[in-house]
């Protein structure tokens, strides 16, 4: 068996015992089974990157052949300024390497965050371009090499022949990344198994519950196009007072509108353009109330009667919506007003909404709620494997949890009363 082949079995085999671990203790197993894997995890492509420097080796001699002594038409702009943003782009790179293989600059703590430090190395490497004289050097140099080459073929090569060998060069570069960096979608796929395991978290299927939640919730009435559950997790609450079970969900819809432009000579035309949404949330029973909205985010419109409490901060964060106002004034309490309040500092678009079948409906836009910072990933499997040994916290899944419960505990006296 090839040693490429052996690499994509061993690969395949370490997805699935991730997939199948069903503690922490076999998942941290996992994980140090790779620093100690008998067979090869690392693919041989070295004919492959010569084959992709040969790509761009032929991209950038027609590009410079062609500014030398050819048109390039709408390639002009960016292959006459090469020396401008060539060093830039390299500094790109670059950075990204050392920021995927921890070695950091040593900046500020207000500084330390992966996008400043990215662009950090990426000024510093683009600053050459403020030098005359690097562009001198840069350009002739590139002639030196370029211009008898021309002067042998007697002419400068088509620049459609840049634009295939771009194609390919990027379509090759692609796919070598992929398989070159196996280890870091496997180690998001870790980490998220790691928070799962350590929370009380299952993933469950979403079959059928699309169609459930748009008959629910006015929330998932969003978009005019495509509406998808992404991923749906099942948990359970332990609270002092109450315990619950709960859904927590990643939607994803589309919004599809048409406009009208007009093209660069003059004629009057129209296009469909699509744009994404993500939403994400928990779903749970409230028997405590019955059919109440709190709208943080103007772009949905629910029914019922306007209610305001005494809390202006709280007025002017959520509209609320009762088809009865008593049900509104015996959940808002000022205990309550004042915990939501809390919730709506904290998230983007807030919307709590309880449904006429007692159902619980609390959404936002903020970021992944199961999202882990880890310092090592699978390049580092020793030092992985100990960093996930430890609990995974999920602090905002654990603050939205901890205000469900007040809303809980501070709202079931008064309805038991009431009823």
């Amino acid at each position: 068996m090839s040693h490429n082949r052996k690499v994509k079995q061993n690969i395949a085999q370490l997805e699935a015992d991730v997939a199948a671990a069903d503690s922490q203790e076999a998942l941290v197993k996992v994980v140090r089974s790779v620093a100690e894997h008998p067979g090869p995890l690392d693919y041989r492509d070295g004919p492959w990157w010569g084959l992709f420097g040969l790509l761009m080796a032929v991209t950038v001699f027609v590009m410079v052949a062609n500014v030398l002594y050819g048109y390039m038409g709408v390639f002009d702009l960016v292959a006459g300024n090469m020396s401008y943003w060539i060093l830039p782009l390299l500094g790109f790179f670059l950075a990204r390497r050392l920021e995927r293989q921890k070695r950091w600059l040593p900046l500020p703590n207000m500084l330390a965050k992966p996008k400043i430090r990215i662009g950090v190395i990426t000024l510093l490497c683009g600053l050459p371009a403020l030098l005359p004289i690097w562009h001198q050097l840069f350009w002739n140099t590139l002639f030196s090499v370029v211009a008898p080459m021309v002067h042998y073929l007697g002419m400068a090569p088509d620049p459609l022949v840049m634009v295939i060998a771009f194609g390919l060069a990027v379509s090759l570069w692609l796919w070598l990344r992929k398989r070159q960096n196996w280890r870091y979608p496997l180690t998001d796929a870790i980490v998220l198994k790691d928070a799962l395991l350590n929370n009380g978290l299952k993933e469950i299927s979403s079959k059928g519950r699309m169609d459930q939640l748009l008959r629910a919730f006015r929330e998932f009435n969003r978009g005019n196009d495509l509406k998808e559950l992404v991923a749906l997790y099942q948990g359970r609450y332990q609270g002092d007072v109450h315990q619950f079970d709960y859904e927590l969900y990643h939607y994803h819809y589309i919004e599809r509108r048409t406009e009208t432009y007009t093209d660069s000579n003059g004629n009057t035309k129209t296009r469909t353009r699509r744009t994404s949404y993500y939403r994400h949330g928990l779903l749970l029973e409230f028997p405590f109330a019955r059919s109440l909205s709190l709208a943080g985010d103007n772009r949905l419109r629910f029914k019922g009667e306007d209610y305001r409490t005494a809390s202006n901060a709280f007025n002017r964060r959520f509209k609320v919506k009762v088809a009865d106002q008593m049900v509104a004034a015996r959940l808002l309490s000022p205990a309550v007003v004042e915990s939501l309040n809390t919730l709506g500092e904290n998230v983007k678009r807030p919307v709590i909404e309880i449904n006429d079948a007692g159902q619980l409906c609390l959404a936002f836009d903020d970021k992944d709620l199961l999202a882990v910072e880890c310092r090592y990933n699978l390049d580092n499997p020793v030092e992985f494997a100990e960093e996930i040994a430890g609990h995974a916290e999920l602090g905002k899944l654990d603050a939205l949890l901890e205000t469900l419960h007040t809303l809980m505990r501070l709202s079931d006296n008064n309805f038991r009363a009431s009823a």
